[in-house]
């Protein structure tokens, strides 16, 4: 018994996952960790074994701990039916298991399910994941507001009422312009709260940020009550959830206190779903945004260009901050498509509490801040419909789903992160 409490409490090692809430759908990250410095470089035989309806399946790679881009490895949970499944896996002679529920429900969710048998995709997945794995070009699975007879569909949906009339113009700009604003949008309560909670994360020194620094603020959600709010704000939720027709769930949520100065691009290769159109970004105003501030920017109706994708190109995968190639191609290939469409950028200067919703395939960056004395705080989410695959298409890692209305941080869970974060 001492031995197993010993074992517990102080592992070689252990499995961290994607999910946040015991459920677990889409793509499963099953990351091997360890906490103890001389285990870090080593190299060892990460194994995991699933027992299913159709027998067991197995998959086993060499793996680095520290080596955190390819420290894992990945199971396309809609190959298996809804329900549990205990895990089996191994670091060498270190063997241990570990349960999931695996929920992948609706239309979406059998159409990917289909998808992914019809191109006989293996369960496990133990390299980086590709886009030309899947079915992007397909067009059948794609949302509504990329059909070709989307402004039809849309006047069938306002007819049937799974939209609402205030959402026709909204919607309509969306089909058009690839992005839609909602001003008056988060209750003025919550806003100030958030605009305190980033304050005392900028003061901290959270994620690198330093005075007047353009650096973003990360897992905010985990670290502040306000922000576990914001990615549960009912109102929000309603809204992309009417956009997408299907249930959303929340991927990342970055905080920015000045302008980010960020390249004009497309999301679509950063924050890759499958079928391709799944995922919206949606930009809150903390304050009411100033000229010189650096401003957003969007490119109404790029969200008609293709995907830029990892794919087309002779590139490895982005490992760390080793972003040049990526950007001597990629990003390359984007300004090359501006200069050809020359399609003339749209200032953005909400007022706070407006929230702006983009298609993930809309050019979008930060102009330069000229004005390095104005702040710029907002708050950018990025959701995915249910049922579909999240996952990085720069990087090749599964995205991290977070669940909205689950329990979320406790307060001593959210005072560990704020002291893990600087």
């Amino acid at each position: 018994m001492i031995e197993w409490i010993q074992r517990k409490l102080n592992p070689n090692y252990s499995i961290q996952l994607n999910e946040s809430n015991g459920f677990v759908s889409g793509i499963v990250r099953f990351q091997l960790v360890t906490s103890r410095d001389e285990l870090k470089q080593q190299a060892v035989r990460f194994t995991l074994t699933i027992q299913g309806d159709k027998g067991s399946q197995h998959a086993s790679k060499e793996v680095v701990p520290a080596d955190e881009t390819n420290c894992w490895i990945g199971l396309h949970s809609h190959l298996l039916e809804d329900g549990s499944y205990v895990v089996e896996w191994s670091a060498n002679d270190w063997r241990d298991r570990c349960k999931i529920t695996v929920q992948n429900r609706g239309p979406l969710a059998n159409g990917v399910r289909s998808a992914l048998n019809r191109q006989r995709i293996k369960p496990f997945l133990i390299e980086p994941c590709e886009a030309n794995l899947y079915e992007l070009d397909n067009t059948d699975l794609a949302p509504w507001f990329d059909q070709a007879d989307c402004q039809r569909r849309l006047d069938k949906m306002l007819q049937d009422g799974r939209v609402p009339e205030y959402l026709e113009g909204p919607f309509r700009q969306f089909l058009s312009q690839g992005w839609f604003e909602i001003e008056n949008h988060v209750d003025p309560r919550l806003l100030r709260q958030l605009r305190v909670d980033m304050n005392e994360a900028a003061a901290r020194g959270d994620s690198g940020f330093s005075l007047g620094s353009s650096q973003r603020l990360e897992l905010l959600h985990l670290k502040y009550k306000s922000f576990w709010k914001l990615i549960n704000y009912r109102p929000t939720q309603k809204l992309v959830d009417l956009l997408m027709q299907v249930p959303t769930n929340v991927c990342q949520v970055l905080g920015f206190v000045n302008g980010s100065q960020q390249d004009p691009h497309q999301d679509t290769v950063h924050l890759t779903a499958f079928p391709s159109g799944y995922m919206c970004g949606a930009w809150l105003a903390l304050e009411d945004v100033q000229p010189d501030s650096g401003e957003l920017i969007v490119y109404p109706g790029s969200h008609r260009w293709p995907a830029v994708l990892m794919n087309q190109f002779s590139l490895s995968k982005v490992s760390g901050e080793e972003w040049v190639d990526f950007g001597n191609t990629v990003v390359k290939r984007w300004d090359e498509m501006l200069k050809a469409k020359a399609t003339k950028p749209l200032i953005y200067r909400p007022k706070a509490g407006s929230l702006l919703i983009w298609h993930d395939r809309l050019m979008h960056g930060g102009l330069l801040r000229t004005n390095m004395s104005l702040t710029r705080r907002s708050c950018v989410t990025h959701y995915f419909a249910r049922g579909s695959l999240c996952f990085h298409d720069s990087t090749g890692l599964p995205g991290k789903v977070i669940h909205r209305g689950s329990r979320g941080p406790s307060v001593l869970e959210r005072a560990r992160w704020r002291n893990w974060s600087h």
